[in-house]
């Protein structure tokens, strides 16, 4: 958070705006969203990858073969 504070300046970043909200909530409905929306982008590559580079077999994880 110090780092994000020193190199924002006179601007507000994302961080910055949540932690303002979570502390004086203003527009929380708002702020739900755009925590749901950072979430997806997040879990959504992660899940894409695991999709994509798991292989064919369905014998299970760890089966020893």
């Amino acid at each position: 958070m110090i780092v994000t504070t020193f190199t924002a300046g006179q601007q507000s970043t994302l961080p910055i705006w949540m932690l303002n909200e979570l502390i004086r909530p203003r527009q929380r409905p708002v702020t739900n969203v755009v925590a749901v929306i950072v979430i997806a982008v997040t879990f959504l590559p992660i899940l894409a990858a695991y999709y994509l580079s798991r292989d064919g077999t369905t014998d299970g994880a760890g089966s020893g073969k």
